[in-house]
């Protein structure tokens, strides 16, 4: 059996391997299995300044090199893991990756306040990391943080009728206040957040983002109502909502359902 190693995250060298596993996971075992998007990984490790990769993306790799799968940390307490499940040994792989999790959560844990319990997700139909690790010591908490929906395209898809007079159209990045509306409309959707002008001017540097597809819903006189980043993937011809959401006074008037059809 090859030998594994395991590496903190470098570059946007790794995050292609990273976007490059994900798809091809999605390829073989279609969108209904639960694996990562593209967009989750860009998002995920980009939407703000706090996060840093390359002290929570840890990358395991043969002794060739090739991407057996990744550890995403969310201290305090949580984790994720993506593996290549088509690689022989895949039990042990992640039992090692799982371990690695483990430690660094609980060596980054305050003096004082030891992490007593550790959560990572796990989609329904992902058979292999639910009985590796129900045989290492885990157990179902009865919470279903994640939801999966979607719909095919094929057919007539009805065009949204937005009320106020509102448009629908891509965020416009050469007018500074426009994007600082964007920020905080965000913010207001996700209390507390994190994000920022300069980690939203970040993100929209990285693979898969598409500038078109960074839409906003907008009033006649220029107030965004909601908005939607759609990521899009070329190879499985699927796209991804991330995030979605509408501001306070709007919601309850059909501005979402407008922004996502």
């Amino acid at each position: 059996m090859s030998q594994r190693h395991s590496r903190f995250y470098r570059d946007e060298r790794d995050l292609e391997r990273m976007l490059a596993l994900v798809t091809a996971s999605a390829q073989r075992d279609g969108h209904d299995a639960g694996h990562l998007h593209r967009g989750d990984v860009v998002w995920g490790l980009f939407q703000n300044l706090t996060i840093v990769p390359e002290t929570t993306v840890c990358l395991f790799e043969d002794h060739e090199g090739a991407l057996l799968g990744f550890v995403w940390l969310s201290p305090p307490g949580r984790y994720g893991i993506h593996v290549d499940t088509t690689l022989p040994g895949q039990a042990t792989t992640i039992a090692k990756m799982v371990h690695w999790a483990e430690a660094h959560l609980a060596s980054s844990a305050l003096d004082g306040d030891p992490i007593r319990t550790v959560v990572t997700e796990v989609a329904s139909t992902d058979h292999q990391l639910k009985a590796t690790l129900t045989r290492i010591g885990y157990r179902p908490n009865g919470n279903a943080d994640y939801q999966l929906n979607s719909r095919d395209l094929v057919g007539c898809i009805a065009t949204p009728v937005l009320p106020m007079g509102a448009v629908i159209r891509p965020i416009r990045p050469d007018v500074p206040a426009e994007i600082e509306a964007r920020v905080a409309l965000h913010r207001e959707v996700w209390h507390p957040s994190r994000f920022t002008v300069d980690g939203y001017l970040r993100l929209r540097t990285k693979p898969v983002y598409r500038p078109e597809l960074d839409l906003v819903v907008v009033t006649p006189d220029e107030r965004l109502a909601s908005y939607c980043i759609v990521w899009w993937d070329t190879q499985t011809q699927t796209g991804e909502f991330e995030p979605v959401g509408t501001s306070v006074q709007f919601r309850g008037l059909g501005f979402w359902e407008g922004v996502v059809a």
